[in-house]
């Protein structure tokens, strides 16, 4: 999925190297087109996540709790950021952090996969770019999408070429799908989750939110031209119900026939989707962040248009 930029707002563009950390990295910016940006961004440096430390105690899959790391330091380690462990013997292992203690350990999103011990290394590989507000548009001023960013860095003394994609919109879209508001939506359901200590609810939410806008998405709709983004809360309610039902997690009534349990869940989903799409009528199909007399209406009004 694209990166959304907010035309005219300035805006970290990021790309995460699966190959490790990058001793060097640059990056170019094109429109779709090719083309220059209203200031040319051809070959400026990227900047490099700066997190370097190293454990400094016993953690694991052999202690008693799995998921805490600890560090000799904790400074710009980010809630939700992803981080690479190497062990003494050079293997790696990607770590999602969703909490910190200051100055002590880092607790993580899943369990560790091997034993760490002091001097194991804990780094950060993200590459950042700050877009400005004035590129934060196409050579006319105007929105678009597919802007290139080819991000070129070096890892291991390796050089590697790797490209993402970022639209700029008047309505960046966002999650209105809450944790409390699925507590009040299935106290059931919650309380099931809410007993999975791998549950990261957030992240769990995001990744819902986003398997629902790509099938939007794939329909043919423009999600950037829907303002009232609260119709999707119940799909993406339904959508994480279905991931945690494929994944394996039921509640104890299914437990003897979950494929039925998730034929009913697909089935949830679906119409709740079908619904949702029919009954959004707050648009702004030309993306002038005004809505007209025009615009209110079927939700036929929001099918993709060219620009």
């Amino acid at each position: 999925m694209n990166q959304q930029v907010k035309k005219s707002t300035a805006t970290t563009l990021r790309y995460r190297p699966q190959q490790g950390r990058a001793s060097a990295a640059t990056l170019t910016i094109k429109t779709k087109d090719l083309l220059d940006l209203t200031t040319a961004v051809e070959d400026v440096s990227a900047t490099i996540n700066s997190v370097s430390t190293t454990v400094d105690a016993a953690s694991g899959v052999s202690q008693t709790n799995p998921r805490k790391l600890y560090l000799a330091a904790t400074t710009n380690i980010s809630k939700e950021g992803i981080y690479i462990l190497t062990d003494g013997e050079g293997r790696t292992e990607e770590v999602e952090v969703v909490g910190i203690s200051s100055g002590d350990y880092v607790f993580l999103k899943d369990d560790l996969q091997r034993d760490y011990e002091s001097s194991d290394t804990f780094v950060g590989t993200e590459l950042t770019y700050t877009l400005t507000a004035g590129n934060a548009q196409d050579p006319n001023g105007d929105c678009d999408v597919d802007f290139r960013v080819e991000w070129t860095y070096t890892v291991d003394g390796t050089s590697y070429i790797r490209e993402t994609l970022y639209d700029v919109v008047r309505h960046p879209w966002y999650r209105a799908a809450s944790i409390s508001g699925f507590r009040r939506w299935n106290a059931d359901l919650f309380s099931l989750y809410d007993l999975d200590t791998n549950a990261s609810w957030e992240a769990d939410l995001d990744e819902a939110f986003d398997r629902i806008i790509e099938v939007v998405d794939a329909k043919g709709f423009r999600p950037n031209a829907i303002v009232g983004m609260d119709k999707l809360v119940i799909p993406v309610y339904w959508q994480l119900a279905l991931t945690k039902a494929l994944a394996g997690t039921h509640p104890p009534y299914a437990t003897n026939d979950p494929e039925s349990y998730i034929e009913r869940l697909e089935s949830n989903l679906k119409q709740a989707l079908d619904t949702a799409l029919k009954t959004i009528t707050w648009i702004d199909k030309d993306q002038d962040n005004t809505k007209e007399a025009d615009e209110s209406g079927a939700a036929l009004q929001v099918i993709r248009m060219t620009q």
